[in-house]
């Protein structure tokens, strides 16, 4: 286990990536870790974010050219995350690029909530996740990455972000070592 400071966690936000209906429908068989094992660590991780009144960002992807109905099909929250939606200082976002740090809403919040340091979870590792942290580490934010908490298009997909790309700029940790820290 990873013991995290409880400093840490002073001006710390979680940032879920893509975590709706319509990315886990266009991709049910993520490597390594399910569908079921995402949900269910962003689920504690949220509980523990909103229990401790941490801030926590529910960045979903959408296309402006979406009718109303695509946009409720593909771009909803999954089920298991919308009970925190009437949480406090849990906010939704929605992304047109891969990364969510192009969301100047985003930005701005995480700025009024004094946010210095973003954990971050989702799907897809190579793709939204790590768009997300690459902007936010140029942004001057420390990343700890929730290895576990996200998932990708394979496994070796996954571990060449984990293993190699996010230890640069990034700490590597898993769901219980930030419950268990927190």
């Amino acid at each position: 286990m990873t013991k995290l400071s409880r400093e840490v966690f002073k001006k710390a936000a979680l940032v879920m990536i893509d975590l709706q209906s319509g990315i886990f429908a266009r991709n049910p068989n993520l490597e390594p870790y399910t569908v079921e094992d995402i949900i269910r660590r962003n689920v504690d991780l949220a509980q523990v974010f909103s229990e401790n009144k941490l801030p926590v960002a529910l960045v979903t992807v959408g296309r402006p050219n979406f009718t109303e109905e695509e946009r409720a099909i593909f771009s909803t929250i999954v089920p298991e995350l919308e009970v925190f939606l009437k949480t406090d200082k849990v906010e939704t976002f929605m992304k047109y690029e891969p990364s969510a740090m192009s969301i100047v809403e985003l930005k701005d919040w995480l700025q009024k909530e004094g946010v210095e340091t973003i954990f971050l979870s989702g799907v897809v590792t190579s793709n939204g996740v790590a768009a997300t942290a690459d902007d936010a580490h140029q942004a001057g934010y420390q990343l700890i990455i929730i290895e576990d908490a996200m998932s990708s298009k394979s496994s070796a997909d996954h571990y060449q972000y984990i293993e190699q790309h996010f230890p640069e700029y990034a700490k590597i940790v898993t769901t219980e070592d930030v419950i268990e820290s927190i």
